[in-house]
């Protein structure tokens, strides 16, 4: 897994849970909890490669996709983490 993105129930929540979780230990390692900035490669829906039309903005320039401030990014996470061991975790912190 690695990483991994959890949505809670408000944003409030999510503050909650980046407060209390950020930098502890969690099977052997210590997590970063922080806002999800923007989303997932793998989420992004990928387009076909078409040429570059050099009318419009460097994509580096372009504006980062809108994201939910109730959902936070959670990293370096064992390999060997679950679903529900992630659910169990931030339970404690609201509803995910």
């Amino acid at each position: 897994m690695g990483w991994a993105t959890i949505q809670l129930g408000s944003e409030e929540e999510a503050q909650k849970a980046q407060e209390g979780l950020n930098g502890q230990a969690f099977k052997g390692r210590d997590l970063t909890v922080e806002p999800l900035r923007s989303m997932p490669r793998k989420a992004r829906v990928r387009k076909e490669r078409e040429p570059r039309d050099p009318t419009l903005p460097a994509l580096e320039n372009a504006e980062p996709e809108p994201v939910d401030p109730c959902v936070v990014w959670v990293g370096n996470l064992a390999w060997t983490t679950n679903e529900d061991q992630l659910r169990q975790l931030f339970q404690p912190h609201g509803e995910c």
